[in-house]
């Protein structure tokens, strides 16, 4: 084993992916079918969905420009790719007699990928897939008789309830037990919900408690079979492998990004110096496949190892730093659908907030929906204030007002046991990389490749000009409401005087 290359470790081997129309799940397999071309097969566990077979969803799934240089270079490997029709919302993962069979006779290594990863969702929704399922997916595994490894991709933030400072790479205990709840979802998933106030153990979303739960199922599993838990942070864009930027979904930053650029959100409650931790997906990808060609050199029947697949402090970003970058970025490549010029405050008084986002964020939308009625447009501006603030100032805030730290010893020393033929196609180097230049490549990759928008030179000359004029009105209005301001307090002020003078 010390002698074999990642691709040589592979070779031959089956692997089973969750997951894998989701972002995450594409990037793995593209990355498996290019860099470890003598890889077997890889099975897919898909689910009909909008009136789409299973094998409809995975052909559209590959229609993607992530897809191209393998396409050009090995268009043969997707014939590797065998499409399982199967749901891991359902008994038994909604597998016929046969799939089951076949992938307890073939799996070697089982990537649980597949989640619900909105901060906003229902309890049931968020347990049902992220619990339940990793359940289902792992009772599965205990029957495949060739599993080498079950690679569970959890989240950096699973143990935020915790409130402590570092979050270090080992399974936390939870003051809630995961099977009770099994039983309650198979007999009622409503009674779940109903004990959603008893059950959040601090946690700020369901989609943290779930994931977290979801460790403790593993933690239990590993007794089968050797698991690793990978705990990605934020997860952008590619820097390079295969391509630059390819993103096909909005995280976090780039939303942040949007909704500050566009002149959404303008008030934001949050501490200045809470860091954004993420990585690209291309580097946590190498991540999930190094961890698992290092777990095979020991040679375990079972047990769990914990990774946390994130930058921490080598490369992060203050919430105060992502604005800026924000500004500067909007200027360059200003949005079409900016309602109102860009700019941004954090503050942590409740208070305080709501007369800052009366004054900057409901009347400019009030006066942006006004202009857009008389123009015989419809009003847009006030219902996506009102929704961004329920967003960002609702859930999200619980991250923007505390600071996380995520050692991530085993992410930045792991490519330093590579096999010096793997180096080339599976290191990463994330310390020399410019921060701001993740930043650009993530927001401009979500810009192409997601929201189809125009990067070209004269479309963008015309949007500046716009911005520019936008800026102006936006000077403007604060100018007019800082003079209301210091006019209504100078009446007051006259009013007490000339009260108290009498």
């Amino acid at each position: 084993m010390d002698e074999l290359t990642i691709p040589e470790y592979f070779a031959g081997k089956n692997v089973l992916v969750t997951g894998g129309t989701g972002f995450m799940g594409k990037v793995l397999i593209e990355k498996l079918l290019r860099s470890c071309p003598d890889v077997n097969t890889i099975y897919v566990l898909v689910r009909p969905k909008k009136g789409k077979t299973a094998q409809e969803r995975w052909d559209a799934a590959t229609q993607v420009a992530l897809f191209d240089k393998l396409r050009q270079t090995m268009p043969e490997q997707l014939k590797r790719v065998y499409v399982v029709e199967g749901d891991i919302d359902k008994p038994d993962l909604g597998l016929s007699q046969e799939k089951k069979q076949l992938l307890k006779e073939n799996v070697h290594f089982l990537y649980h990928a597949a989640a619900a990863v909105q901060f906003t969702e229902d309890l049931i929704y968020s347990f049902r897939e992220n619990t339940y399922g990793t359940y289902l997916v792992a009772e599965l595994a205990k029957s495949m008789k060739h599993l080498k490894c079950f690679i569970h991709v959890s989240t950096a933030y699973s143990n935020c309830n915790m409130h402590c400072k570092n979050v270090l790479e080992e399974i936390y205990p939870l003051d809630l037990n995961w099977k009770p709840l099994i039983d309650l979802h198979k007999s009622d998933p409503r009674t779940v919900a109903i004990l959603k106030d008893k059950v959040m153990c601090g946690h700020p979303t369901t989609y943290t408690l779930t994931k977290g739960l979801a460790e403790q199922v593993m933690n239990d599993y590993s007794q089968y079979y050797p698991v690793i838990v990978i705990r990605p942070s934020l997860v952008l864009a590619t820097l390079n492998d295969p391509m630059e930027g390819w993103v096909d979904m909005l995280n976090g930053l780039t939303t942040l990004i949007l909704a500050v650029g566009a002149g959404v959100l303008r008030i934001i409650i949050g501490r200045k110096d809470s860091c954004l931790d993420f990585v690209s997906v291309d580097h946590s990808i190498k991540c999930f496949i190094i961890a698992t060609y290092l777990e095979g050199k020991k040679n375990r029947t079972n047990g769990i190892e914990v990774v946390s697949c994130n930058y921490s402090d080598d490369l992060n970003l203050k919430l105060s730093e992502i604005t800026e970058e924000c500004h500067d970025f909007v200027c360059r490549y200003p949005l079409e659908e900016c309602l109102w010029a860009p700019s941004s405050s954090f503050v942590t008084n409740k208070f305080l907030f709501g007369i800052l986002f009366f004054l900057f964020q409901i009347i400019p939308a009030i006066l942006v929906d006004t202009f857009l009625i008389v123009k015989g447009d419809k009003p847009r501006l006030m219902k996506l204030t009102i929704k961004m603030a329920q967003a960002f100032n609702g859930p999200i805030s619980f991250f923007s007002t505390n600071v996380f730290c995520f050692p991530n010893h085993k992410f930045k020393t792991m490519s330093t046991y590579l096999h010096p033929k793997d180096m080339e196609d599976f290191s990463y180097d994330f310390a020399r990389t410019d921060t701001k230049k993740i930043v650009d490549i993530n927001t401009l990759g979500t810009y192409k490749y997601h929201l189809k928008l125009s990067t070209e030179k004269e479309h963008l000359e015309k949007l500046r000009k716009r911005h520019q004029r936008m800026l102006y009105i936006h000077y403007a209005v604060c100018a007019f409401l800082c003079f209301l301001c210091g006019y209504s307090l100078l009446t007051v002020m006259k009013y007490i005087y000339f009260k108290l003078a009498v």
